[in-house]
């Protein structure tokens, strides 16, 4: 493959979250989404991290920072006053 190649696809790879104003951060670049909550050992100290839940990836996610969204991690627009 070719130098041209490779910087053309690590350019088509770029990441990027975009923190909106009064709105969601918007992921693109097929950033991959998953749930994880910390875990526990027997005597409660926090030792290690448990995968929860793994989101198909996408080109781009709105995702909630408002706290309101019944479809978190994603924005369903809940933020916007009606």
């Amino acid at each position: 493959m070719t130098g041209q190649k490779k910087s053309q696809e690590k350019k088509n790879n770029t990441i990027k979250i975009t923190v909106s104003k009064n709105g969601p951060s918007v992921a693109t670049g097929s950033v991959p989404l998953i749930e994880e909550e910390i875990y526990n050992d027997d005597e409660r100290y926090c030792r290690t991290w448990k995968k929860i839940k793994t989101y198909p990836v996408q080109e781009q996610d709105s995702l909630c920072r408002c706290g309101k969204s019944v479809n978190k991690p994603f924005c369903d627009g809940s933020h916007v006053n009606r």
